[in-house]
């Protein structure tokens, strides 16, 4: 019989082979420089965030020969929701959310920002204010709503229905003034602040967390290892001062990034666990 005949003698169909590979690796090709996209938590308006991030696509884009696209999420809702649908290929922000896809999504940190991060509650100076952070639950302290970082810290320090009541504010510098203006009994700020906004010595501090890893860089391991490589050493290298000059004068005052340890980031993704989609 002949090859090209089934066992009936029906004659089949045959496929050419170099047509058929052109088409496959077509197709490979397209899937491979597929656009890349970069994002960051929507703290700053749209063309603010541009000014900051853009740089660093366009760095990241050279170095791989890739297309990296940065692209501003709009709300902390869409943001978050596209984040759990893995929308998202490069990603820098706090270190709850680094732990979340590095457990959840198959995410793995590249590079962070130097330093640690700290939060601690201040109260004014008088004999009303709480003593300690047990005298917090359910009396109002003004912080950022969650899911920022201090907030959340806070909070995981009571049980689910003795939470402070929450006062939300903008920016730690607004938690401040308010705390002083009377409008709670309580406020949350980073550590390092303390002395800039407290230059009168009106507040006491009453705790202070464990100090966290800074904000990273995540990569989903979906592009592949060679380009996970790729964007650490590039974003590690001096050489990166530069582009992404916006950057670091934004988030590292100046100063290079630096290499990162996974294990500290792990187990912080329970600072998420009451968000929806987030405890999945």
């Amino acid at each position: 019989m002949e090859k090209n005949k089934n066992k009936n003698g029906v004659k089949r169909k045959l496929i050419p082979v170099r047509p058929f590979l052109a088409i496959t690796l077509l197709i490979i090709s397209s899937q491979a420089m597929a656009e890349l996209i970069f994002t960051s938590p929507p703290r700053e308006a749209k063309q603010e965030g541009k000014r900051i991030y853009k740089p660093v696509a366009e760095y990241l884009s050279k170095v791989l020969g890739q297309k990296v696209v940065y692209k501003h999420a709009g709300s902390w809702g869409i943001y978050q929701a596209y984040m759990q649908k893995k929308e998202y290929d490069i990603v820098f922000d706090g270190p709850h959310f680094v732990a979340w896809r590095m457990a959840k999504i198959d995410h793995v940190p590249v590079a962070r920002l130097p330093g640690s991060l700290s939060f601690v509650i201040v109260t004014r100076r008088d004999e009303s204010a709480p003593k300690n952070i047990k005298k917090l639950a359910g009396r109002r302290l003004c912080g950022l709503a969650p899911p920022n970082l201090a907030t959340l810290s806070v909070n995981a320090q009571f049980g689910a229905y003795r939470e402070p009541s929450l006062y939300k504010t903008n920016s730690f510098k607004e938690s401040y003034e308010k705390l002083i203006e009377g409008k709670c009994e309580a406020a949350v700020l980073r550590d390092v602040m303390i002395k800039k906004f407290d230059s009168k010595n009106l507040t006491r501090t009453i705790f202070k967390t464990r100090a966290l890893p800074s904000q990273a860089f995540s990569v989903s391991r979906s592009i592949g290892k060679d380009n996970t490589k790729k964007i650490k050493v590039a974003l590690l290298s001096p050489g990166a001062a530069v582009p992404m000059q916006a950057f670091l004068k934004r988030y590292a005052k100046g100063k290079n990034l630096q290499p990162v340890k996974e294990k500290s980031y792990k187990g912080l993704e329970v600072l998420l666990k009451d968000f929806w989609g987030f405890n999945r």
